[in-house]
Formats: C-alpha cells, structure tokens, sequence
C-alpha cells in the first residue's frame, strides 16, 4: 500500500482500533497499515461474537467495520458502537449502500480494495478529538 507525498499527515499515535473482517489477510493488511502509522493497538475480530466480546472488554478509539460477514451483517456490532460512542467506518465489496439499515448509512463507507490514503483520512477525522 502506497500513500501519496501529497496526502496529508496521519498520526495515529496512541489510537487503540479493532478491525472486524472476516478475510484475514484483509484485516492483516489493514492492521499494518494502521501499525505503519503509529496506532497503539490494532485488535481484529472475524465474526460477530468476537467482535462483541472485544468491545465489551476493552476501549477503542475506532473502528474498522466489514459490512458481510461470513453470510451475516455487521450491523449488531455498528450499533453496539454507536451506543458506546465509538466511531467507526464500514469497508465493503458492494457498491450500495443499500445494505446497510437507513440509521447506519450516515457513516463513511470505503470500498474494497481500500485506499489506504482515505482510510487514513477518515481515521484520522474520526479520532480527532479522541484521547491519546
């Protein structure tokens, strides 16, 4: 993964973020992605159980949220989130956003392959004003 030289700066210092993807090399690239740019901590959870139990039990400045998993929408952990205010963004392999209930398609979607550039944007616009 390629960023531009004229992408603006991405600091990630400090972030903790979970990525639910249920492909691991997917997660696996996203997660040295976000390593490369200084998150503190980069978890992963395949499926919709674990991603609970993770969120659940620890803190989490964002999230990395796959729309399809194994058959099963990530929709439950979205909200999950979004109770718990942390922010997040959906990566998907479907053009529409017609997947997602109306209560969720008001956050970012990126399409897959993800651009590591704007993924890092949004991260980095989400986290803001997150605690480092």
């Amino acid at each position: 993964m390629n960023i531009g030289a004229d992408s603006k700066p991405h600091n990630l210092n400090g972030l903790a973020l979970i990525i639910v993807e249920d492909d691991f090399v997917v997660a696996q690239s996203l997660a040295d992605l976000l390593e490369a740019f200084g998150a503190k901590s980069v978890d992963m959870a395949s499926n919709i159980d674990q991603a609970l139990s993770k969120i659940n039990t620890q803190a989490f400045d964002a999230a990395v949220l796959d729309v399809n998993l194994l058959g099963g929408n990530v929709e439950p952990v979205a909200l999950k989130l979004e109770e718990i205010g942390v922010p997040f963004l959906f990566v998907t392999g479907y053009a529409s956003r017609d997947m997602l209930p109306e209560e969720l398609q008001k956050h970012p979607v990126l399409l897959k392959p993800v651009n590591p550039t704007e993924m890092l944007d949004l991260i980095c616009d989400l986290t803001s004003g997150a605690e480092k």
